[in-house]
C-alpha cells in the first residue's frame, strides 16, 4: 500500500497520539511533529503544511484556510470531537477528506451534567455539614425534586439525545430546539418559545460562526428567576459581559463547561450561584479509550 507522503503532526504531547508515533512514521514517508504548549497560537506557520498530505491535529487553535496546502493536503485526522477549528465548506470544496472523534465523549459529558443539574436542585455542594451531623442546620436547605420539571434542551445532537434520555427517566417535560425537528416523543419548539416556563435550559451547541453569542443579553432576561442554566459549549457562545447583570439579580444558577476570559470568569466566580467544571466532561478512562479506537480507525482511513 502507497505511503502518504508528509504527514504533520500538531498536538499536546497527547498520550494517544505519542503511543501511536510508530504507527503514523510506518505510513508516511516524512513526519514533522509539532508540540503545542500552553501559549500555543502562533506556533505553527503557512510553511509547515508545504507538501503535506495528512494533518493530523490535537490543539483548538484555528488556523486560516490559506495555510493549507491545496496541491498536496488530502486528509484531515481530528484527534478530538469540535470541528469549530475548521471550515467545512472549504474542505468539502477542495475534496479534503475530515475526520474527527466523533460521539467518544457524548456519554461521560451528558453523565456529568446531569449530576450537576441534581446536585444544584438538591444544594449537595452547600450541605457538607451533613458530614457533621448538624442537623438543625441542614433543615435550612430548600431541596427540589425532577419530576415533572421542564428541561429545554438547545441543540439534540449526540449530548442532548444522551440527556433527554436521563431526563425521561425522571419523568420530566423535555422540549428542544435544534436544526430540525427530531423523530423522538418529545416536543420541538424555537428558540423564543417557552424559556421563562422552562426550569433548567441544557445548551449544548457546537461553537462556530451561527452559534456566536446566541445566549445574548435578552434572551438569558427571559430565564425564569430560579432556573438552571447549564452549558455544555464553550465560551463564545454566550454574552457573558452582557448576561451579566441578568445573573446577579436575579435567583438563576449556571454551570458552565468553560469560561475562557480569565476578568469574566473572576467577576463570575465571586457569586455562589456560579459553578464550572473547567472542560472535564470527557475525563472519563471509558472516553479516553473510544477515543483511541476512533483515532486509529480515522487515522488507518487516511491512507493512499
Amino acid at each position: 500500500m502507497k505511503k502518504i507522503w508528509k504527514t504533520l503532526v500538531y498536538h499536546f504531547e497527547w498520550d494517544f497520539i505519542e503511543n501511536n508515533l510508530d504507527y503514523i512514521r510506518s505510513i508516511s514517508d516524512e513526519v514533522i511533529i509539532i508540540t503545542a504548549t500552553d501559549d500555543y497560537q502562533g506556533k505553527i506557520f503557512k510553511e509547515h503544511f508545504e507538501w503535506v498530505e495528512c494533518f493530523i491535529s490535537g490543539v483548538f487553535d484555528y488556523l486560516e484556510n490559506s495555510f493549507y496546502d491545496l496541491l498536496t493536503l488530502k486528509y484531515i485526522v481530528n484527534a478530538y470531537t469540535g470541528n469549530w477549528d475548521f471550515d467545512l465548506d472549504f474542505l468539502a470544496q477542495n475534496n479534503i477528506i475530515y475526520k474527527n472523534s466523533i460521539g467518544f465523549s457524548s456519554q461521560a459529558v451528558a453523565e456529568l451534567w446531569f449530576t450537576m443539574m441534581l446536585n444544584l436542585w438538591r444544594n449537595v455542594l452547600e450541605s457538607k455539614n451533613f458530614a457533621h451531623n448538624r442537623w438543625k442546620e441542614v433543615w435550612k436547605f430548600q431541596w427540589t425534586e425532577s419530576f415533572w420539571k421542564t428541561v429545554w434542551i438547545i441543540w439534540m445532537g449526540c449530548i442532548g439525545t444522551i440527556f433527554w434520555n436521563m431526563c425521561s427517566a425522571l419523568w420530566m417535560n423535555v422540549i428542544y430546539h435544534s436544526r430540525e425537528e427530531k423523530k423522538n416523543q418529545f416536543e420541538f419548539k424555537n428558540m423564543s418559545d417557552l424559556l421563562s416556563e422552562s426550569d433548567i435550559v441544557f445548551l449544548s451547541v457546537t461553537e462556530n460562526k451561527d452559534s456566536n453569542k446566541m445566549i445574548n443579553a435578552k434572551i438569558f432576561s427571559q430565564l425564569k428567576d430560579n432556573a438552571l442554566f447549564l452549558n455544555v459549549s464553550w465560551t463564545n457562545t454566550i454574552d457573558w459581559e452582557w448576561i451579566y447583570a441578568t445573573f446577579t439579580s436575579s435567583n438563576i444558577k449556571i454551570w458552565t463547561d468553560f469560561l475562557n476570559n480569565d476578568e469574566m470568569l473572576k467577576q463570575y466566580l465571586q457569586s455562589d450561584s456560579f459553578y464550572t467544571t473547567n472542560h472535564s466532561g470527557f475525563n472519563t478512562v471509558e472516553a479516553k479509550e473510544r477515543n483511541v479506537e476512533n483515532f486509529m480507525n480515522n487515522l488507518k482511513g487516511a491512507r493512499p
